[in-house]
């Protein structure tokens, strides 16, 4: 009897052997839209279109035309996963090729073939390693197999949306607002498609941080020049410094001693330096922040002009008269002579010398007088600067008596 072989696929054989010819019959229709979903370090998920009649899938791994996991049953579902358990099979950030047939009547289709990879292993640094007030610096190592890294930035981890994917190791974020924390995240990512990339963990920073603003509000908080001891303060509305440096120069500009100041929300520095003593100079703050073990400053506030108080003393010359003598303040020109007869009261210019002593006569017996030395005319930046203003002034106390040699002085 002959039969035909439309018969044969009616009776839906896989292989039929007629007076010893042998015949193959595949299932109708090989599986489309193959595409990859989903990428792990060491597995993936793929997923196609649904074949009529299949009444199963196979899915098979292969690279460089050698199977790398052996073919296996999808349990007739039109989608597929597979984990690496023994990390020991596919390898991160890797390429491969997965082979889907469908199955009918126990007849597996040809083939459809699609691209896949495994995610590349997230970077094992990632710093930020520079900052302004509108901009941050990150930097990472490179991740074996990565084509690229997604950058990722909002105000925290659930805000956070996609900036750009990049192919560099860093990247400047600019356009910030200033003394700001802002989340980051990269993740490394391995292109399979235009519109899929194998991409699982990433590195990131909570806080990533701009440099706060230019220091405000920068002046003497007081300044005892017969201890030589100075202390400065300023405005501190900083959220996210790591502390501040100090920089003392001389009159020409040149940097006599630089301090730093540790720890956040500090505003003000106390030194006692001989460099420093009895002489005009300028001074200046920024805050800084350390990213990756080295700090990064902020703008320099605007500079401070300091010129101290002369260190005063007084002697009795006679019976209504003392003289005052005061140790030159390096810098300044001339002195000017205050004066004030009572505690707390306004002082008036009585006098002003080039020299280091005066004379004060014409004195009251038992009147208290209140004198201190204003040193003038030390010129800073093409212009001449005074001694600074101060709450309590460093004065020298005197009160004389004509009945008698004695003499008050504090």
């Amino acid at each position: 009897m002959k039969i035909s072989k439309l018969t044969l696929a009616a009776l839906g054989l896989a292989t039929l052997t007629v007076f010893g010819l042998a015949t193959d019959v595949q299932a109708a229709n090989a599986p489309t839209d193959v595409t990859q979903n989903t990428a792990t370090e060491n597995g993936y998920k793929i997923a196609w279109s649904k074949v009529a009649a299949a009444s199963d899938y196979t899915v098979t791994v292969v690279k460089d035309g050698k199977v790398v996991v052996a073919e296996a049953s999808t349990g007739g579902k039109n989608e597929f996963s597979y984990v690496d358990q023994s990390k020991k099979v596919l390898t991160p950030g890797t390429s491969y090729k997965v082979q889907v047939r469908s199955v009918e009547n126990g007849a597996k289709s040809s083939p459809a073939e699609a691209n896949i990879a495994t995610a590349p292993a997230v970077m094992t640094t990632f710093e930020q390693t520079g900052a302004t007030t509108s901009s941050i610096k990150l930097s990472w190592n490179a991740s074996a197999g990565a084509t690229g890294y997604l950058v990722k930035m909002g105000k925290d981890a659930a805000s956070a949306k996609d900036l750009s994917t990049i192919t560099t190791t860093s990247i400047n974020l600019t356009g910030l607002t200033a003394d700001t924390a802002y989340y980051v995240a990269v993740y490394p990512v391995r292109k399979v498609t235009d519109k899929f990339y194998a991409s699982e963990k990433c590195a990131f920073k909570t806080k990533a941080v701009t440099q706060a603003d230019k220091v405000t509000g920068f002046k003497v908080a007081d300044w005892n020049v017969k201890a030589n001891y100075l202390r400065l303060s300023w405005t501190n509305s900083a959220r996210y410094e790591a502390g501040y440096q100090v920089q003392f120069l001389t009159t020409a500009g040149k940097t006599i001693k630089t301090y730093n100041v540790y720890g956040r929300q500090a505003n003000g520095i106390g030194v006692s330096n001989k460099k420093l003593k009895n002489k005009a100079m300028k001074a200046r703050v920024r805050a800084y922040n350390t990213f990756n073990g080295e700090k990064v400053y902020g703008e320099w506030s605007n500079t401070l002009y300091l010129v101290p108080q002369a260190n005063v003393t007084a002697k009795k010359v006679n019976a209504t008269a003392i003289q005052l003598d005061w140790t030159k303040v390096t810098g300044a020109k001339k002195y000017q002579i205050m004066q004030a007869t009572s505690d707390g009261g306004t002082y008036t210019k009585i006098a002003t010398t080039k020299k280091n002593t005066y004379t004060v006569s014409g004195l009251k017996e038992g009147q208290e007088y209140y004198f201190y030395v204003k040193p003038v005319n030390a010129k800073m930046d093409g212009k001449n600067r005074s001694a600074n203003k101060l709450s309590v002034q460093n004065d020298v106390v005197v009160q004389v008596y004509t009945s008698s040699s004695r003499v008050m002085i504090e």
